[in-house]
């Protein structure tokens, strides 16, 4: 029998695995150019509308020279704008723009898609619980 304190890790990583491949495949099947780190930024920001980067940064666990270069490329498709914070001018705040707020759409699809090939051998209730269980580690 394998050691819990190697396997649990092991496991948690396969599973994750397995997400980012499935949600990737799901992306790409809609035609969307993004990763997704980049599909969880844009998500982030429309989640939390005016977070800041380094919000960002603290939330999705990437550095924060990481985040700057994947929030410039989505600048770039025109997907998220920067603008300066009025009551703070060193920091900025992310908005998505019209086309990011379509490919949100798009996003929550795929992750449905994504998670649902996952995790479909968990019934319902076993997904809630395996959240609970994994956000009490948190």
């Amino acid at each position: 029998m394998q050691d819990v304190y190697f396997a649990l890790p092991d496991a948690v990583r396969q599973v994750l695995g397995k997400v980012r491949r499935n949600l990737q495949a799901a992306l790409d099947s809609r035609g969307l150019c993004l990763s997704p780190p980049e599909a969880h930024i844009l998500y982030l920001v429309k989640d939390e509308p005016e977070i800041t980067p380094l919000e960002v940064s603290h939330r999705t666990g990437h550095d924060k020279a990481v985040v700057a270069r994947k929030i410039k490329s989505m600048q770039a498709a025109d997907l998220l704008v920067r603008e300066q914070d009025t009551d703070d001018r060193r920091r900025c705040k992310l908005r998505l723009t019209p086309a990011g707020q379509d490919c949100c759409e798009q996003i929550s699809a795929a992750r449905r898609e994504a998670h649902s090939r996952v995790f479909h051998a968990l019934s319902p209730d076993e997904q809630k619980q395996l959240t609970r269980l994994l956000e009490k580690c948190l």
